[in-house]
């Protein structure tokens, strides 16, 4: 007999990484996994909060964050909001697209260090590329697709993933089987 399983998708509140563009991210002294969220992204995760703790028949059973801060701070907020105290499960599978060199270097490092890698970054599609360093879509979508079946195969029924925007893009493309160009 199957059961049907679901999963709800929350991508993380703003961050400081948000408001900050290419070249400040690549100047900064902090980590991009590190990046906290702002005043206005903890707002944000409130009011998902509230809007998930008026779902009709919404029973969450399990809580699930990437390793990195903004996701565990966004879902520890919605935590809180609908009044759950549990210890959600950091997944290192939920992780956000990592680019490589192209998360680390400003725009004007890039085009002189690595104007070979810019060229095959234009040639392959932003969707084959691998950086130095770094991973294409096909190599996350190995990373969602285990963990989309080891939800499967969990005891859980109604689950609560907090990620990133990258990876939840990809992992509509997996379950809604959208072609490349379509994603």
């Amino acid at each position: 007999m199957k059961t049907t399983k679901t999963l709800f998708f929350v991508r993380h509140a703003q961050s400081i990484g948000n408001i900050m563009n290419h070249d400040e991210r690549a100047q900064s002294e902090m980590p991009n996994y590190a990046y906290p969220l702002t005043l206005l992204g903890r707002k944000q995760a409130e009011i998902t909060g509230k809007y998930l703790k008026n779902l009709p028949d919404v029973h969450f059973d399990a809580f699930f964050h990437s390793t990195f801060t903004r996701t565990k701070e966004t879902l520890g907020i919605v935590l809180q909001t609908i009044g759950r105290d549990t210890v959600p499960t950091c997944d290192s599978r939920l992780d956000e697209k990592w680019d490589g060199i192209f998360h680390e270097l400003s725009k004007a490092e890039l085009q002189i260090r690595y104007p070979e890698q810019l060229r095959l970054r234009k040639r392959a599609g932003y969707y084959h590329f691998r950086a130095p360093g770094g991973e294409s879509c096909p190599d996350v979508e190995l990373r969602i697709k285990s963990f989309l079946e080891e939800y499967r195969m969990s005891t859980s029924q109604c689950a609560l993933v907090v990620g990133h925007g990258r990876w939840i893009l990809l992992a509509q493309k997996i379950i809604q089987r959208l072609s490349i160009g379509q994603f």
